[in-house]
């Protein structure tokens, strides 16, 4: 077997069992809204692959990489969506807690009600 090939393997299993931005997300949503609020996230990741895997194999990759113009726009509509979202997180929570309503006892493992105002 080619040394390179083996080179490759390792690394290719090294960064597979890394932690990555992925896992980042998933912990960081579980030590602040537990079981709720991480089979959305973990949902939401995976339908994030899915979807990129099937434009790829349908050669959407090919085409961001043949047009100049096309990836410039991806890039600026990425960079819009990011701004949007730091607006949002700067408003705060979308969901406000009504003070004069009791709050409903939550399990160890669920966290605490959102509070804040809607953005």
């Amino acid at each position: 077997m080619d040394s390179r090939l083996i080179a490759f393997i390792g690394m290719a299993a090294l960064l597979t069992i890394a932690p990555g931005p992925d896992m980042a997300l998933v912990l960081r949503n579980a030590l602040r809204g537990g079981r709720p609020t991480v089979v959305p996230t973990a949902a939401g990741i995976c339908t994030g692959c899915i979807v990129w895997g099937a434009a790829s194999s349908l050669g959407v990759a090919a085409l961001l990489a043949a047009s100049a113009q096309l990836y410039q726009g991806l890039k600026l509509a990425g960079a819009a969506y990011l701004v949007f979202l730091g607006v949002c997180w700067r408003c705060g929570p979308r969901y406000a807690v009504d003070p004069q309503k009791p709050r409903p006892a939550t399990s160890p493992g669920l966290g605490p009600a959102p509070t804040g105002r809607a953005c």
